[in-house]
């Protein structure tokens, strides 16, 4: 398992599924997604900060 970090987001990247949550760093829930390094992550974060007041 491994812990991706981008920016105020963290990716939980586990080799035994393709799933993959996302989160704040203080441990909000964001999403799940279907490939860490996907662009999805990235829209993902973007909807995830404009609904909440972010700086996106």
């Amino acid at each position: 398992m491994v812990l991706d970090r981008f920016g105020d987001h963290v990716v939980v990247c586990d080799a035994d599924t393709d799933v993959v949550p996302v989160f704040i760093a203080h441990g909000q829930w964001v999403g799940m997604v279907n490939n860490p390094y996907a662009i999805v992550i990235v829209t993902l974060i973007d909807i995830h900060e404009r609904g909440t007041g972010g700086d996106a």
